[in-house]
């Protein structure tokens, strides 16, 4: 088989997959939830304009890492997983804009919904991330932020308003995600 046609075999074999295992993320396999998380139906919608839901989050040494103790710092807040090819291709973004940004009120906050501690933490060396990163493998804080997609990003501003929500791997983000950032520092 020529290269082009193990190409289109290739985008074909994946689009298939992408299919099928998007139903399976929403409806969850035996009785247990769902990867994504499930917001309650009474709970308010995560929005650009309202104030995001605060959290406590461990990163992969233990240690608690809460929304609410960033307060006057902007957060870029990023749901993911290891097995997402999109997430896999925001990471090194991620990490350009926690260097931009080093000794500024800002912080990058990966959240985790598959790996936790000792795995986490390799995965994270293996590629050379340095920004902070949480687990959420229970999936309470993605169905609190209502997350139905990976990766799914957040900008809050340093009063804890969400100022951004995107949807899937943007290849601008840096560019973009800057430009919103400085002028969210200036406020």
């Amino acid at each position: 088989m020529d290269m082009v046609k193990k190409r289109w075999v290739a985008i074909a074999i994946l689009g298939l997959g992408g299919a099928l295992l998007v139903p399976a993320l929403r409806a969850g396999t035996s009785g247990s939830r769902a990867l994504v998380g499930q917001a309650n139906a009474d709970s308010a919608a995560i929005t650009v304009g309202r104030r995001a839901p605060d959290f406590t989050l461990r990163d992969p040494e233990g240690k608690q890492v809460r929304l609410k103790d960033l307060k006057d710092k902007v957060v870029v807040l990023s749901f993911w997983a290891t097995w997402c090819p999109p997430c896999r291709m925001e990471m090194p973004h991620l990490e350009a804009l926690q260097k931009k940004y080093a000794g500024k009120p800002v912080k990058v906050i990966g959240v985790n919904t598959d790996k936790q501690g000792k795995a986490l933490r390799n995965w994270m060396k293996a590629r050379n991330l340095t920004f902070t990163v949480v687990a959420d493998t229970n999936h309470k804080v993605s169905g609190q932020y209502q997350v139905e997609a990976f990766p799914t990003l957040y900008v809050i501003d340093k009063k804890g308003i969400v100022r951004e929500h995107i949807l899937g791997f943007d290849p601008e983000m840096e560019t973009n995600l800057g430009r919103l950032i400085d002028n969210l520092l200036k406020k």
